[in-house]
């Protein structure tokens, strides 16, 4: 019965066209089997070949199926990392931009409020430190960031790989 390999009944045809080789000589004639280009002793040797192969060719597109199956689930995950780090970055970009937006305009209105020419020196060299510290606190959230994303990453890569590993057993139906 070949649907315990989930070979399906019509998977075969129902006739086989089959040839017959005949060697020796007239008194010991020896008549071989030739089923789609297999040759064996017996009728029954070459369909068992043929079926094997069949099994066989069977198997393997389902091991291919599965792998396919485990390479999608491994890719959904990797890109959905890249998507949250991605997205992660973008917030942290956005944070930088405005803590050095923020800290120029500071720097700005201590400049114009500034009365004399003493208090605009003072201003301007304010003005200059907190745009500095705005910068390094700007790298700051984007190293962090950075950091996270790569865990982000490295996490999802070994889920994946693990998936990836995952044995394909193609086990006969019924068992």
């Amino acid at each position: 019965n070949l649907s315990k390999f989930g070979i399906k009944e019509d998977a075969l045809p129902a006739m086989i066209k089959m040839k017959f080789k005949i060697t020796g000589d007239m008194n010991h004639p020896k008549i071989r089997p030739v089923i789609g280009g297999v040759e064996g002793e017996s009728t029954t040797e070459v369909i068992q070949h043929v079926v094997e192969e069949k099994v066989e060719e069977v198997v393997d597109e389902k091991i291919e199926e599965s792998r396919e199956k485990l390479q999608a689930q491994a890719d959904a995950i990797m890109e959905q990392a890249q998507q949250k780090t991605d997205m992660l970055m973008q917030q942290a970009q956005k944070t930088a931009a405005k803590i050095k937006s923020e800290a120029h305009k500071q720097g700005q209105n201590l400049i114009k409020k500034a009365s004399n020419p003493f208090e605009k020196i003072a201003a301007k060299a304010t003005a200059k430190e907190m745009d500095k510290q705005a910068d390094k606190k700007a790298q700051k959230i984007l190293q962090k960031a950075k950091a996270e994303s790569q865990k982000i990453l490295q996490k999802a890569q070994i889920q994946a790989d693990k998936i990836l590993q995952t044995p394909v057993d193609i086990k006969k139906k019924g068992h």
